[in-house]
């Protein structure tokens, strides 16, 4: 039934010429992976699939690069989706929190390290991002795009898995 639906709406992988993004997210306690699908035509309509892996804080670089092709890998196009309703949106952040193992927007922001995920044109790009927490004007992450780094697609799952961990590092500086 769910194929059919998905079918009929007309999700889709991307093409090779299409970029597909992830994110990886480091708390004190846990590293959690995300996908990103594209909802729309526009360069920021992407939307959190909230199909979150969970590693633990320590895990080895191979296993954190492995996740990381994992959901670049299922991210998904489909122009089809409209943009949430207010209603729907405030339904998609309690999945979003969920998924991620809160239940709210502030245990979600707090001592976290975002990294955006992006790949394309047969290179990995990781941007690290800054956290405003959870209120006020700067609430949110923000890419700090000048601190990005960009490798190969063809790097072995335990260089971009370090590769990851420092672009953690530049979350902090």
């Amino acid at each position: 039934m769910f194929k059919e639906l998905i079918d009929l709406l007309g999700e889709r992988k991307p093409n090779k010429s299409e970029g597909k993004r992830a994110s990886a997210v480091l708390y004190p306690n846990k590293i959690n992976f995300d996908t990103y699908h594209k909802i729309g035509q526009k360069l920021w309509d992407w939307e959190s699939s909230a199909n979150v892996t969970t590693l633990q804080p320590d895990a080895d670089d191979k296993d954190i690069g492995q996740t990381v092709r994992l959901h670049l890998d299922l991210t998904r196009y489909n122009f089809l989706f409209k943009k949430h309703e207010r209603v729907l949106a405030d339904k998609h952040l309690q999945k979003f929190l969920a998924a991620h193992g809160f239940q709210t927007y502030h245990e979600l922001c707090e001592d976290a390290l975002l990294v955006e995920i992006w790949e394309a044109n047969e290179k990995i790009i990781l941007v690290p991002t800054l956290n405003g927490g959870d209120s006020g004007r700067q609430r949110g992450f923000h890419s700090l795009d000048w601190k990005s780094i960009s490798c190969n697609k063809e790097i072995s799952n335990e260089d971009l898995g370090a590769i990851v961990r420092k672009a953690w590092r530049r979350c902090d500086e």
